[in-house]
């Protein structure tokens, strides 16, 4: 009988602190399915957003991946996954990051992020193997030391992630059954998701929220790639204004020899040629200068990965750029 008692109470807290934790249904936007591509939710404090996969199954390993931006400087749960009653979850900042998966946690010292950043938004990736039990989390491309967690352990069920206990805006969600290669998280933090989610696709998902918008992304979130593209355009553009100045410029340098040599006023011509002399060096340095980051770009666009997903956003979805 007092055992009975017991798990009544036990469950009853539960119950409670998951109401407690999680805002009420007063007013829910459900979506059966839908392309959030350049979408991003904007989540406040007694929001939420749920996303559900349509498949049902087993995950042996994970890969979460996730765009946010926020000002807050305290603790936030960034994403919870429910798969039959086990959970995988990523709450912290950008010094500290606890990922609970299934019965185990532990927390992962973000030592890597200690540079300035010219974009609001931070890509977070969580992964984990079975078999090894090895977890990592990422932030923006760069790793944390791997931790063993909940080791030969299966989730199965239908997965669905929640997002709540954050302030901010959420984008770019997806969740593999497996674990990316660097590579293919270095490109997801430029911007660019080259392998659509398995288990959870930002591309095409299921989703209901309460209190949360739905909006497009930010111009912050624009990938790399149509950055350089732009970078290129302005500088094709110097390069040839710069081109006809050079040209004009040895021009009325040749007029100005002949001219000289022409009228002999030699003692006052010489200054206004020489001028010209060394600001036709200035020009032709600066075109050495541009061709030279031209060549830098074509490079960089030959080595880069192809992009085929932009980014960025969650409470409110917005349209990412």
């Amino acid at each position: 009988m007092a055992s009975l008692i017991f798990i009544s109470l036990l469950c009853a807290t539960i119950l409670e602190q998951y109401v407690s934790e999680k805002p009420s249904n007063s007013s829910v936007t459900y979506n059966a399915g839908a392309d959030l591509k350049g979408q991003m939710f904007s989540v406040n404090r007694d929001s939420w957003v749920q996303l559900q996969a349509t498949g049902v199954g087993t995950l042996t390993s994970f890969t979460v991946c996730l765009r946010q931006m926020s000002e807050s400087e305290t603790n936030q749960r960034f994403f919870t996954l429910n798969m039959n009653g086990q959970f995988i979850s990523l709450v912290g900042n950008v010094a500290q990051m606890n990922l609970t998966v299934g019965g185990d946690s532990d927390l992962f010292n973000n030592f890597f992020y200690m540079y300035s950043k010219n974009t609001p938004w931070i890509a977070l990736c969580s992964t984990w193997t079975s078999s090894t039990g090895m977890a990592q989390v990422w932030m923006d491309g760069n790793p944390s030391v791997r931790k063993g967690l909940w080791r030969n352990q299966v989730f199965s069920g239908q997965p669905v992630l929640a997002l709540y206990g954050f302030v901010g805006q959420v984008t770019d969600i997806h969740v593999w059954s497996y674990v990316l290669t660097p590579s293919a998280i270095a490109s997801f933090s430029k911007g660019s998701v080259i392998q659509q989610g398995t288990v959870l696709n930002w591309r095409n998902v299921q989703y209901s929220t309460s209190g949360a918008g739905r909006f497009a992304a930010m111009a912050e979130a624009v990938e790399i790639r149509n950055f350089n593209e732009l970078r290129r355009k302005y500088i094709h553009d110097i390069a040839q204004n710069l081109g006809e100045a050079h040209t004009l410029m040895i021009t009325l340098n040749s007029n100005l020899q002949a001219w000289t040599e022409r009228t002999g006023e030699l003692e006052h011509l010489a200054k206004v040629w020489a001028t010209f002399q060394n600001r036709l060096a200035c020009v032709s340095a600066v075109l050495v200068d541009v061709e030279e980051d031209r060549t830098e770009i074509g490079t960089e666009s030959e080595s880069s990965p192809p992009s085929s997903d932009a980014q960025t956003g969650v409470s409110s979805v917005v349209t990412t750029s």
